[in-house]
């Protein structure tokens, strides 16, 4: 009983902690951020973007080209960025059953510099053209 009322005083101790300041932003107001690259076969690309403001963040897989064989997946990766590098080894969120055309990861965010990364785990048959996108404040 005492474990489960530490866990919610713990809840709303970081609700409360996230209000304070700026609160989030409603995500009618969020921006979107496109971005277009190849990820070689067993490798990994990375694109950095700056969120402005804390708020709620929604990063989508539109394709991927050549599509992958039913049963296989991407990974996809929301990483710090920092001194002019996306920290692959620091994960904020991430997936590793990404399907082209579906939202993949979504979540809150506070405001700073970020990565958003897209990952061979040894899937992909070729290397892949992708288009992604992340909307956010």
């Amino acid at each position: 009983m005492r474990l489960r009322f530490a866990r919610a005083a713990l809840a709303v101790a970081g609700l409360a902690t996230m209000s304070c300041g700026s609160g989030l932003v409603n995500p009618s107001q969020n921006v979107t951020s496109t971005f277009a690259g190849t990820v070689a076969k067993g490798s990994s690309s990375s694109n950095p973007f700056t969120v402005s403001q804390n708020g709620e963040y929604f990063i989508n897989l539109i394709s991927l080209t050549p599509p992958l064989t039913i049963g296989l997946y991407a990974e996809i990766l929301l990483v710090p960025y920092a001194s002019g590098t996306c920290e692959l080894a620091s994960p904020v969120n991430g997936t590793y059953g990404a399907v082209a055309g579906m939202q993949v990861l979504t979540g809150t965010i506070v405001s700073g510099s970020y990565c958003v990364a897209i990952v061979d785990e040894g899937e992909f048959s070729a290397n892949e053209i992708y288009d992604i996108t992340v909307n956010h404040p």
